[in-house]
């Protein structure tokens, strides 16, 4: 694109498109989030976004290189956005709704402009059926921190959020291993006494994997069993050791409120209604973050509390009490995440379970637990390309499709490798073998493997590629960018009149100066061949042009025209055979000896 145009030249890319955390399950409507960014200097107005979903369900068993994609495509209503200013760049969400089990692509579009390659995006969703979930109370025999969680989780009649949950009793706990917890999309304990070493060992290796852990610590907890089993020093199952429970009051307006902490945004909805979304709402017991005697000792000689920071880096706050106390964290542990509630369920901590914001707070809750170990939603076009194939349920024989433009599509047959469980394809090592397929693979798009299974069934994966966030800028990169992105590479800058100044502009007049010997070499040649191949008359002794005095030589051809007469005077031509073949007449005379006949005036 002609970077002279950009002042004036419209310019708008889809610089992200994807779903927000979610249960992500087949009947439950999911929130896609589409940025736009306008990359022009001047304002967009009236930008469309049209938006399409590409279903892949049972009925789609193999890829077909005739169409740009194989699933079935549903357009969406447009998306409208009213404006965007130069340099700046808006967010939309819409739902998509999807009833059947399976990956399935979402691709929005942008109308055209000065580049077109970013105009286009896509991404995957992976919805599964409905998910169970575990629930394990260890209060009282009437459970009613389980029936508060179950109860938001599965509220019954027509209204499906996906999970299923299962209460269970806390001797459950006792013996469980990782492979029964697997079953299980997340595991919600609620004032659990005390932790044995073996269930500490299933959980972490749990959510690991990528399960969910969620926490509501009441009344029956055992400190120092927490701190010395899942505590943040002990095991990260706590994101940090909790301390004596603090009595705060009663509902009083003097008690501390719960507030939005640092990372609210990720609750979504209540982030967005601000703190008096919680005016009703009372924690009167807590557990706080503990500090070790060091943090203690020093607190107590500075008086500084702000120096005492006993809770990981890693945490982040969902919500807190006014006086910044954490109440409810959020923080990862391998591929999973871990939900601390600080507070118990069982009225007598706090008013929060009869509040309509524990019901949103929960079912947010359980979208971050749930998409915890969500597969990517897209890929990079210069990144790796995978496809897993265990043994066990796949051939290793695949086909891969690249994206097109237009049909038909490329066809890649790939094998996996001997004792390997998945087909890896990298644009760096097509690059270096200059194989076929590279220009095909690095286009944004839908990329779709197709497998077949060890029952000989076929079925389709797509995969959504996608363009790095900042191609779209047309602007002229600075010197500093370049060498920063080049680097451990040495980069050296020269201007057009270092480049003269450099000597190489001696070479190049060496190299014109035998340039141009070269031409008068030549030139000379030609003349010389000019010379030689050209036709001269010979003249005659007395210096006439043409005359032949010598006898027995051969006279002009009888096509010569001879010289024509002066005006006025009669022209007469003889023509004789020879000076002894002249017979004074008029007429002509023919020899015998042709080779004697000759011309005379």
């Amino acid at each position: 694109v002609d970077n002279r145009t950009s002042n004036t030249t419209r310019n708008l890319a889809i610089t992200d498109l994807s779903p927000t955390p979610d249960v992500w399950v087949a009947g439950v409507p999911v929130v896609v989030n589409v940025t736009v960014k306008n990359y022009s200097p001047r304002e967009a107005t009236n930008v469309a976004i049209s938006a399409s979903v590409i279903t892949y369900g049972d009925q789609v068993k193999t890829a077909d290189p005739t169409v740009t994609v194989s699933g079935e495509v549903q357009n969406l209503p447009v998306i409208l956005i009213d404006s965007i200013p130069g340099g700046q760049q808006l967010t939309k969400s819409f739902q998509i709704f999807v009833n059947q089990v399976g990956t399935h692509v979402v691709k929005v579009e942008l109308p055209s402009d000065a580049l077109e390659v970013d105009n286009s995006r896509v991404c995957t969703i992976p919805l599964a059926d409905a998910q169970r979930v575990l629930v394990i109370d260890g209060g009282d025999a009437d459970t009613i921190g389980a029936y508060h969680v179950a109860s938001v989780l599965d509220p019954g009649s027509q209204v499906r959020i996906g999970a299923i949950p299962e209460v269970q009793p806390v001797t459950m706990l006792r013996d469980v291993t990782a492979e029964q917890l697997s079953r299980y999309r997340a595991v919600y304990l609620i004032d659990v006494p005390e932790l044995s070493k073996r269930a500490v060992d299933s959980l972490t290796q749990y959510v690991t994997n990528g399960g969910g852990l969620a926490w509501f610590l009441g009344d029956d907890v055992d400190a120092e069993n927490y701190n010395g089993m899942v505590g943040g020093k002990a095991g990260g199952l706590l994101p940090f050791d909790i301390a004596p429970t603090l009595g705060l009051g009663n509902d009083s307006e003097e008690s501390p409120r719960l507030v939005l902490g640092k990372n609210a945004d990720l609750l979504g909805p209540i982030a967005s209604a601000g703190n008096g979304i919680f005016g009703l709402v009372s924690i009167r017991r807590q557990w706080v973050p503990a500090m070790s005697a060091a943090e203690e000792l020093r607190e107590e000689l500075t008086g500084d509390e702000a120096e005492a920071e006993p809770v990981q880096a890693n945490v982040q706050t969902l919500l807190a009490r006014s006086d910044e106390t954490p109440v409810a964290t959020l923080h990862g542990l391998g591929r999973g995440r871990i939900v601390t509630v600080t507070t118990g369920l069982d009225g007598n901590w706090n008013n929060w379970p009869g509040d309509p914001t524990f019901v949103v707070f929960l079912l947010q809750s359980n979208a971050m637990l749930f998409s915890g170990a969500a597969p990517p939603t897209s890929r990079m076009v210069d990144s790796v390309a995978e496809i897993d194939v265990p043994g066990e349920s796949y051939l290793p024989t695949v086909v891969l499709l690249p994206p097109a433009e237009e049909p038909p599509r490329l066809e890649i047959e790939l094998e996996a490798a001997a004792n390997e469980s998945s087909i890896q394809v990298s644009p760096r090592e097509l690059i270096v073998a200059d194989q076929a397929g590279l220009d095909e693979l690095l286009m944004p798009g839908t990329i779709e493997w197709q497998r077949t299974g060890t029952d000989g069934q076929t079925s389709v994966m797509p995969v959504a590629s996608v363009l790095k966030v900042g191609e779209s800028d047309l602007s002229r990169v600075s010197s500093a960018e370049v060498i920063r992105d080049l680097l451990p590479l040495e980069v050296e800058f020269l201007s057009p009149g270092d480049w003269g100044d450099s000597g190489v502009g001696g070479g190049m007049s060496t190299f014109l100066l035998i340039l141009l010997a070269l031409l008068v070499l030549m030139l000379a040649i030609e003349q010389m061949l000019a010379a030689w191949a050209s036709y001269h008359v010979r003249p005659t002794s007395d210096g006439a042009v043409g005359s032949r005095s010598s006898r027995g030589r051969r006279s002009s051809p009888a096509s010569e025209m001879p010289r024509p007469a002066p005006r006025g005077r009669s022209r007469k031509r003889t023509v004789g055979a020879s000076n002894h073949g002249n017979d004074g007449s008029g007429g002509a005379t023919s020899s015998a000896n042709p080779s004697t006949a000759g011309a005379s005036r």
